[in-house]
């Protein structure tokens, strides 16, 4: 980020089952192709749940797997590598967010946006 001269980026290093972001930092949040590597999906979605304001959204691209879908630790596995937009969305609904959209987008691509309830 120095040598391109981008002092607005802030490099925030996660672990593999926390994203490690304060608590309601964040209005959105976006994934592209790394939601089938969460080897703890409900340990990751809690901290995504906890970074995302009140109303926020979170929206995960991924595909689908060849065949059929191993567990989470097995997901980036050969002959296994993906998941199913199904299990997103179980697994966000677990972390308290609300289903707002499920699409196909291609092939085996599809998008998932959830939103954190709002505050009443």
């Amino acid at each position: 980020m120095e040598s391109a001269g981008l002092g607005n980026v802030t490099v925030v290093e996660g672990s593999p089952a926390d994203a490690k972001r304060p608590e309601q930092c964040c209005d959105a949040l976006f994934m592209r192709n790394v939601y089938h590597h969460f080897a703890d999906p409900d340990a990751m979605n809690a901290s995504l749940f906890r970074a995302t304001k009140p109303g926020g959204a979170i929206a995960v691209i991924d595909f689908m797997p060849p065949g059929k879908e191993a567990e989470p630790a097995g997901r980036a596995a050969d002959n296994f590598h993906g998941v199913y937009p199904e299990s997103v969305i179980r697994e966000l609904k677990n972390a308290g967010f609300d289903e707002t959209t499920s699409e196909k987008i291609n092939r085996r691509g599809f998008i998932v946006v959830a939103r954190r309830p709002a505050v009443r």
